[in-house]
């Protein structure tokens, strides 16, 4: 799906982007997509990727 894609990118851009520029809505969104549902289980588990690649830097986040 796109937000499947969506979200592999956004995984990628984090590794790079200053955290500072992550806005809280945009994380709340994240942690909306990475609470599991079955129906959209690659979803879930793409958006855990994400908030992982964030936790993994060890940066502050808004």
């Amino acid at each position: 799906s796109s937000i499947f894609d969506l979200l592999v990118c956004v995984q990628h851009l984090v590794s790079w982007i200053r955290t500072e520029l992550i806005s809280e809505y945009f994380l709340m969104s994240i942690l909306d997509l990475s609470q599991w549902r079955p129906a959209h289980e690659p979803i879930s588990l793409v958006a855990l990727s994400v908030l992982n690649e964030l936790l993994y830097l060890q940066k502050p986040l808004p």
